[in-house]
């Protein structure tokens, strides 16, 4: 894979970064020529993620967290891997919330984020390596 497939963006937890990760994934996604409803898709997913990250991941909120953010490209996918080292979780392991036939005022808060992810995404992965969570989402970029 050359370097033109491959892109790389590191923030810090916190919140004021999450237009810098919306904009590294659509220049990115957009210097591809990626589909834009693709790339809408994967800004979507990328910013929830790092969202919840920076949302649930750290006890100590106020102590500056690397996250990193790793695009890459090849024929067939977009993979986004989302790199952090805060509280180990796995988010594919929560249910699909019940509440998601309800109308929005009778839902509980909370678990719909990572559902959606799982809904625009082709392939969602985490695992736990060292000290660090890494959660990969893939998108087809060609027709199977």
């Amino acid at each position: 894979m050359s370097d033109s497939c491959k892109k790389q963006l590191t923030i810090l937890n916190k919140f004021e970064q999450i237009p810098d990760v919306e904009e590294f994934v659509l220049q990115t996604a957009s210097n591809w020529k990626i589909d834009p409803e693709i790339i809408n898709e994967l800004v979507l997913s990328t910013e929830e993620i790092v969202s919840n990250i920076i949302n649930y991941g750290f006890n100590d909120v106020s102590e500056d967290r690397e996250i990193n953010i790793l695009m890459m490209k090849d024929e067939t996918k977009i993979s986004i891997i989302i790199k952090d080292d805060g509280i180990a979780f796995n988010p594919l392991g929560k249910e699909t919330p019940d509440s998601i036939e309800k109308p929005v005022e009778e839902r509980e808060a909370g678990g719909l984020g990572i559902y959606f992810v799982k809904e625009l995404m082709d392939h969602v992965d985490y695992h736990h390596e060292g000290k660090f969570n890494l959660l990969t989402i893939e998108k087809f970029i060609t027709k199977k």
